[in-house]
């Protein structure tokens, strides 16, 4: 591991106890051999982490914490003002405000309409098999009425090839 990366890591994961047992050892290994970074590990721990463990933990008042989240959303409120893209989209929803219950009717409309129209060619479809069953139907009825006649001694010709090589 080279010095630079030790030297990160003792700024930071090592320092705040948030490393993995592993690279612990592995950074304690280094800092044994390398004067460099134990000096380094020496000056931090004087010179940045030994100050702080010395001061007394100071709880701020409630009413600091509500003006600082007061001045963030005053800060946020600022900056969306000053975006066009917000102030467009702003105007935009004024033109176009349309209340709940009316949105709610238009999508049920809409959904209505595409149900319809991918329902379509089914109706069509059921449609041309009814025609189809109807001249079906008549065809047979025709053939019905045609064999009365035939029963009667009445040739009907129905015009077909196989009819004209055999008759």
């Amino acid at each position: 591991m080279k010095c630079r990366q030790v030297q990160e890591l003792l700024m930071t994961d090592y320092s705040d106890g948030q490393i993995s047992e592993e690279l612990k050892t592995t950074v304690e290994e280094h800092v044994k051999l390398c004067k460099e970074c134990q000096r380094f590990g020496e000056l931090l721990q004087e010179e940045a982490i030994d100050p702080f463990k010395r001061v007394e933990k100071v709880r701020p008042p409630q009413s600091l914490w509500y003006k600082i989240k007061e001045a963030i959303e005053v800060e946020n409120r600022q900056q969306l003002a000053t975006n066009p893209i917000i102030i467009l989209l702003g105007k935009f929803k004024s033109i176009i405000h349309v209340p709940k219950p009316v949105l709610a009717s238009a999508t049920i409309v809409v959904v209505a309409l595409i149900v319809l129209i991918f329902m379509q060619p089914q109706l069509e479809n059921g449609q041309m098999i009814s025609e189809y069953l109807e001249e079906q139907a008549e065809f047979l009825a025709s053939l019905g009425a045609n064999a009365e006649n035939m029963d009667n001694g009445d040739y009907v010709n129905f015009g077909t090839a196989l009819e004209e090589h055999f008759l």
